[in-house]
């Protein structure tokens, strides 16, 4: 496998809307990033998961960063795999500190660890013609937040496991470094390796269990992701499914 560039922190910001909106803001005004560029802040204003749902993230608690990536001949129809890259890099940052705990990648972005979230990615991307020209890997990791005000329903940090504060720059040295794996994988072209691994690894996969399908309980299973990132299900009865994220939930 060739070597590549390693991911590196260009830039430390106390405070910022989001690291996501800051790095599209600066290549938007023109600004020069090399791929796997970094961009961290100890806090966000107005940090963004899926969909409309906002990231808590107490102020110098946890990892907030940005990753600048310019996929090499990615074509955007299998923009998913970048998805399925660097949700394996963050599980398995997560797996190697918490050797003991159940950790797992909901669906499509989330980490778990066991029932609880820990991470999420928020993932951008701008397309020319059939290629992704680049991406905007957005990351939350939460590590030593102990208190979460927000309504969501199952936050967790790794102080929770682990009992004493963990130094935030060593947990991003090796998620850079777990993610920078990853990545060359992708560049490298094992697609079938990442996304067989994105499947052992996939929170409930071919276990039944209950989801939100059209206001409707179903009790189904997850059989597959396809190539643009849909989840395919079996129901109970047979029915085959394929959703994306607006029309399936995980019930709890």
């Amino acid at each position: 496998m060739p070597e590549n560039i390693a991911c590196k922190t260009v830039l430390k910001l106390p405070q910022v809307d989001s690291t996501n909106a800051y790095l599209e803001a600066g290549i938007n005004e023109g600004r020069a990033y090399k791929s796997r560029s970094v961009i961290i802040s100890d806090f966000q204003t107005a940090g963004r998961g899926n969909g409309n749902n906002t990231w808590e993230s107490e102020a110098g608690k946890n990892l907030l960063i940005s990753i600048f990536y310019e996929p090499i001949k990615l074509k955007a129809a299998q923009q998913f795999y970048l998805n399925m890259a660097v949700s394996l890099g963050v599980m398995e940052c997560i797996t190697d500190i918490l050797d003991e705990e159940e950790v797992s990648i909901k669906w499509p972005n989330d980490i778990y660890v066991d029932k609880m979230k820990i991470g999420g990615m928020l993932i951008k991307h701008s397309v020319s013609g059939k290629y992704l020209i680049n991406s905007i890997l957005g990351i939350g990791l939460n590590v030593n937040q102990q208190v979460f005000n927000s309504n969501a329903p199952n936050p967790v940090s790794l102080i929770h496991y682990l009992k004493t504060n963990q130094n935030r720059d060593e947990v991003l040295d090796l998620l850079l470094k777990s993610i920078d794996k990853r990545l060359n994988q992708l560049e490298a072209g094992y697609l079938n390796l990442l996304k067989s691994d994105y499947l052992k690894n996939l929170f409930a996969f071919k276990n039944y269990r209950r989801y939100l399908y059209e206001n409707k309980l179903i009790n189904a299973k997850i059989t597959g992701v396809s190539e643009f990132g849909s989840l395919q299900l079996e129901v109970a009865n047979g029915e085959a499914l394929e959703c994306d994220l607006k029309e399936i939930k995980f019930v709890f």
